[in-house]
């Protein structure tokens, strides 16, 4: 049976129907194509993990082992001074004793302690000297001081006493009109103590340097840092 003319595509319609599916076809490739590439320039383009930086001055350590370092830097310590006196000689000390007993006078200055502290009463110019101390037994001591500052230097009236084992000695002067301003003005007071027949060297272990000032009624006190001694509420005149 023959179609009809009609019923047949003309050649050119079959043409650009082929065409257009190739266009499509060559179109949706270069779309994949350029997807493609870019997700391969974002993986190629995607930044390293960063090392971690190091700040100049700030150290982060950890709390439980700081403690372990401290406790192993107390045991090397402990070890060292066990060593030291392991090796030291016969009339020798070792060093780490040496430096514990630095502050306590040896049994040769025959004082165990002292501690000074000077009071100035300048509505009555009376200048009061006190020192607190403490012995293995009774022993005679010179005691001395002066005094620097704005108005310059002033020695005062020293003594000799007594001592017993503990106690406190006490010494007052009366201050004349020039002496009261170099008081006034004193910035420190030096007190020498020294026990009779004592090495010269215990001057290191019980003289006192006085260079803390403190207001108190009608006048002012000087102590050291560690002094045992507190400004009186009531100030005693003599």
């Amino acid at each position: 049976m023959r179609r009809k003319p009609a019923d047949i595509e003309p050649q050119g319609t079959q043409d650009a129907h082929l065409a257009r599916v190739a266009w499509w076809g060559s179109f949706v490739l270069t779309i994949v194509l350029i997807l493609g590439l870019g997700f391969v320039r974002s993986a190629q383009a995607a930044p390293a993990p960063l090392p971690s930086l190091h700040v100049p001055g700030v150290i982060e350590i950890d709390d439980e082992e700081e403690a372990d370092d401290e406790g192993e830097a107390g045991e090397e310590e402990s070890e060292e001074c066990e060593v030291a006196e392991e090796e030291a000689e016969e009339g020798e000390e070792a060093e780490c004793e040496a430096e514990e007993d630095e502050s306590e006078p040896p049994a040769a200055c025959l004082l165990n302690s002292a501690d000074a502290a000077v009071s100035a009463d300048l509505v009555h110019s009376k200048l009061r000297l006190s020192v607190r101390y403490t012995a293995d037994k009774p022993v005679t001591v010179g005691v001395d001081y002066f005094l620097r500052g704005n108005k310059g230097p002033l020695n005062l009236e020293g003594d000799q006493q007594h001592f017993s084992r503990s106690g406190v000695f006490r010494s007052i002067q009366t201050l004349t009109d020039a002496q009261a301003k170099r008081v006034a003005a004193a910035k420190t007071f030096t007190v020498t103590i020294d026990p009779v027949n004592a090495p010269r060297s215990c001057g290191q272990f019980l003289d006192q340097h006085l260079e803390v000032r403190k207001a108190v009624p009608g006048g002012a006190m000087w102590t050291d840092d560690d002094s045992t001694f507190r400004p009186a509420r009531h100030a005693r005149h003599h």
